[in-house]
């Protein structure tokens, strides 16, 4: 078990290093122009270093990195729900009008689902118990190269899948809220959201 966890440490530096960083945001300030204020029973703001989405009412969000698209890529983002009400952070890939990849994070539970048209396919989910930091901030990330899509929580790897659908996108940061009514609003933070691209 020793060699082959080392084989695969060496497998996942091997193809982080050969990919180039060309976006970070720390959110210490707004210079990328993301969107801020009140949209339905959502409110956004960049906070405290921290770019918080407020939702008041069960729903998921998400807001993308919009320069340009990408097809191999690895996208990163550090994220937390602040409050007891259930929520979910995570990331949005493959993304355009009406679609996109989404892979969610819980306290107990990730997915990756696929939305094209009005639902969504859940294809990969689980436990990452043992990789989570409960009540704090977990390290999420994408890596997507040859038609496999690879997950991360905290650096260390969850699942892989084979799937071409929607091979090339915008990739951005999501959030979602569960509550029940009257459970109050879902604060959800991210923070450090890069994307390394391979060219």
């Amino acid at each position: 078990r020793a060699a082959t966890a080392t084989a695969a440490t060496a497998t996942e530096a091997a193809l982080v290093g050969q990919a180039r960083q060309v976006f970070r945001d720390s959110f210490d300030d707004n210079r990328n122009a993301w969107f801020t204020g009140r949209f339905g029973d959502e409110q956004n703001a960049i906070i405290s270093g921290t770019f918080q989405v407020l939702h008041e009412a069960a729903g998921s969000s998400f807001e993308l990195y919009q320069n340009r698209t990408f097809t191999s890529f690895i996208a990163d983002v550090d994220c937390v729900v602040l409050t007891k009400a259930k929520g979910s952070c995570g990331l949005a890939f493959g993304a355009g009008k009406g679609v996109r990849w989404s892979f969610e994070l819980f306290s107990d539970y990730y997915r990756l689902s696929l939305y094209e048209g009005e639902g969504g396919s859940v294809l990969l989910e689980g436990n990452p118990a043992t990789q989570v930091k409960a009540d704090d901030w977990n390290t999420l990330r994408v890596l997507r190269r040859d038609g496999q899509i690879r997950l991360y929580v905290n650096g260390g790897f969850l699942r892989a899948i084979d799937d071409t659908r929607l091979a090339e996108g915008y990739v951005g940061v999501e959030t979602g809220a569960y509550q029940e009514a009257g459970a109050g609003p879902v604060d959800v933070r991210l923070d450090n959201f890069t994307l390394w691209a391979y060219e």
